[in-house]
């Protein structure tokens, strides 16, 4: 009879609880950073590609990048949208990965992993404090970037170049690559005053030997007269951009590099053969052709794709968030 009684008080009590529940206001779900498909975006892995967005803003235009007006618009708010663009790529291409049964092996996922405790250490070695949060997002970040080249790879691995096409090409850039694919060996004397560069320059003009001028001149204690440095035309420094297409002999003008002006000399230069700028040639062509390829399907996925941005987290975004740009004015 007691067991009668039990159930009855059970259920009771349970109604009773289920009204209280239903009379409590439900609180309204916090709209996500960003919801892509459905899959909610956290602010910390949008501020990872901005950071990345950053850096190659500065790499292109320098420190100065970021009073340079863009139409109307602030190099921050065009950052914004580069990094916002590439975050979105990325996701629904590692989302793809799913529907194509695509997924990263053991290792992928532990290189993945090495990735993201090498972005934690130099955080911290730079004395920034990464939250777990930051942590859990560069995790996140680094195993959809391996995702996204996986995927990548599986799209173009279908397609293959057109010969004729490839000869077209081949006909219309193979002067230019000859070009770049020059090598050159270059030495360098290092003066600490432009006096005594010019001094080196003017000797180096006249004829005289390199070996002589160098031990005369040279106050650079890294460089050695026996040790020049060889790189194609195409991988020229920015600074090294002078001797694009100079021949074997040629004197650089003294030219200001931290500590030092620099002279450059060239030594030599050492035409590719035709097999060499044909492969590269092919190698450039295949590239630009799958890039054309995996970008029509990376449309298609991004058109088709659900994507809810909030707008007011989305503007409370600035220049404080990235540690770049923190450095660079805490440099200046």
């Amino acid at each position: 009879m007691e067991k009668k009684k039990f159930w009855p008080g059970i259920l009771v009590c349970l109604l009773f609880f289920g009204l209280l529940c239903g009379c409590q206001k439900q609180q309204p779900k916090e709209t996500p950073f960003l919801s892509i498909n459905g899959e909610e975006v956290r602010e910390e892995e949008y501020v990872l590609y901005l950071e990345e967005a950053a850096r190659n803003f500065q790499e292109l235009g320098g420190e100065d990048i970021w009073e340079t007006d863009f139409d109307g618009r602030s190099a921050l708010d065009v950052a914004k949208d580069s990094a916002l663009n590439s975050l979105i790529a990325v996701k629904v291409t590692a989302q793809q990965a799913d529907e194509m049964g695509i997924s990263l092996s053991e290792e992928e996922e532990a290189e993945a992993k090495e990735e993201a405790d090498d972005a934690v250490e130099a955080y911290e070695a730079a004395g920034d404090v990464v939250s777990e949060e930051t942590k859990e997002a560069l995790d996140t970040v680094m195993v959809e970037k391996q995702l996204f080249q996986k995927v990548k790879q599986a799209v173009v691995s279908s397609y293959a170049i057109g010969e004729a096409e490839f000869q077209a090409y081949a006909t219309a850039y193979r002067d230019s690559k000859e070009a770049q694919m020059r090598q050159l060996t270059i030495y360098s004397i290092g003066c600490t005053t432009e006096e005594a560069a010019t001094a080196a320059y003017d000797a180096l003009q006249s004829g005289a030997a390199f070996a002589e001028i160098f031990a005369a001149y040279n106050e650079d204690p890294s460089l050695s007269v026996d040790v020049p440095y060889e790189v194609e035309e195409q991988d020229l420094e920015e600074e090294e951009k002078v001797l694009s297409g100079v021949g074997q002999g040629f004197v650089s003008k003294p030219m200001l590099e931290g500590d030092y002006y620099y002279v450059l000399s060239v030594g030599k230069v050492e035409e590719a053969s035709q097999e060499e700028v044909t492969q590269a040639l092919r190698e450039e062509f295949t590239q630009i052709f799958q890039n054309q390829v995996f970008e029509e399907n990376l449309q298609k996925w991004q058109q088709n794709a659900v994507i809810e941005q909030n707008m007011t987290l989305w503007q409370q975004i600035s220049a404080e968030e990235m540690h770049l740009m923190e450095d660079t004015k805490e440099n200046e």
